[in-house]
């Protein structure tokens, strides 16, 4: 595996990556070669840090949506609603990944869920004991 294949992401989550101390990680950052910040909405306010810090001008930025750790909230609506939201709070006009987080908890889950609910009943006409031999 080349060095070149492997693109080294640093999570910002953690309790030392603050406005006080964004300055000296990111150069920290920069002499080793890390071009990627990757941070989420879940993240207690480290969007807001590296907009306030200028982060999104130095490097790529990819952040999560909070999706089913927020009950009921991921629909389409809110997801775009709030990546936007993301954008502002970084300080930029783009992300280069916005993922969202699902749970069994989500409306994404719970729509499939409801859409699917005859497939256990399908699944087991076709388990193997109730399959036809052959010939």
């Amino acid at each position: 595996m080349s060095k070149e294949s492997i693109k080294v992401a640093f999570g910002t989550a953690g309790a030392l990556f603050t406005d006080e101390n964004a300055p000296e990680i990111y150069k920290v950052l920069e002499e080793g070669g890390c071009k990627i910040l990757d941070t989420a909405q879940l993240y207690s306010g480290k969007e807001e840090v590296i907009g306030r810090t200028g982060g999104a001008k130095k490097f790529i930025v990819d952040t999560k949506d909070v999706g089913g750790f927020v009950a009921k909230s991921a629909t389409k609506d809110t997801i775009v609603q709030r990546g936007e939201e993301s954008i502002k709070k970084l300080d930029t006009d783009q992300v280069c990944h916005y993922a969202t987080v699902t749970t069994e908890t989500n409306d994404i889950a719970d729509r499939d869920r409801r859409s699917t609910s005859s497939t256990s009943t399908h699944r087991n006409a076709r388990s193997p004991s109730k399959t036809p031999s052959p010939g």
